[in-house]
């Protein structure tokens, strides 16, 4: 059975995540939440350029997320090699007067998984069920996803249809793992804690939630070695 991973932008411990995004601003960010279309569908009209700054001046990852929307640096782009009909990038403006070099350098666009797949098995997986005050059901985050036997998504990333999580390929994570790309992991989605969890590594799964008393820090601990 192929193998899918959940696309998680992701900041280490050692990041402060808020001071980052404080020092991160997108400037016109309901303009483009009002243009963006949905996960899994196309944007067929023009998404305004995302006016950003980037005060930071350490901060070199090749992902990160401001909300729902994630962004991401031409070295991650070249390493995921996906074409138009899988991806969609839109530009951002970065002002340069207000921005430091090393970010500015990444070349950020804002990225949009356009394509669904029905590549998940909800009635083996674990999930809450949730629902709005007019009984419309919603999915919150799932505990366990589960695949159909021999799925083969036409997509290396893509929305899933039901969980509403964007997942993709082994092929497509190795790729970007081999790059040495930073500030995501590919989460296992059979094993989802508050949707983080174990990730692929070059070696094969590993999780970090293992508390070393002698160095007092976090290390991270194989759980599975893929050939």
């Amino acid at each position: 059975m192929k193998a899918f991973w959940m696309f998680t932008p992701w900041l280490p411990n050692s990041i402060n995540a808020g001071q980052w995004l404080g020092r991160c601003k997108l400037l016109n960010s309901a303009e483009i939440r009002r243009a963006l279309p949905a996960p899994g569908e196309f944007a067929r009209n023009a998404v305004p350029v995302a006016r950003m700054t980037f005060a930071d001046e350490g901060y070199d990852r090749d992902c990160f997320q401001i909300g729902e929307l994630t962004f991401v640096s031409e070295k991650l782009r070249r390493a995921m090699a996906l074409g138009p009909a899988d991806i969609q990038y839109f530009d951002v403006d970065a002002d340069r007067s207000q921005s430091a070099p090393l970010p500015l350098s990444k070349h950020y666009q804002l990225m949009h998984v356009p394509v669904a797949e029905d590549v998940s098995d909800p009635e083996h997986s674990e999930y809450t069920l949730r629902h709005r005050p007019d009984g419309l059901e919603l999915f919150g985050c799932p505990d366990a996803v589960a695949f159909r036997p021999g799925a083969e998504p036409a997509h290396q990333i893509f929305y899933d249809r039901f969980f509403k999580v964007i997942l993709c390929t082994d092929e497509l994570a190795l790729r970007v793992l081999w790059a040495g790309c930073s500030g995501l992991r590919f989460v296992d989605p059979a094993r989802l804690k508050r949707g983080l969890g174990p990730y692929r590594t070059l070696r094969g799964v590993e999780e970090d939630d293992v508390w070393d008393p002698v160095r007092k820090i976090h290390i991270a601990k194989m759980i599975r070695e893929i050939p």
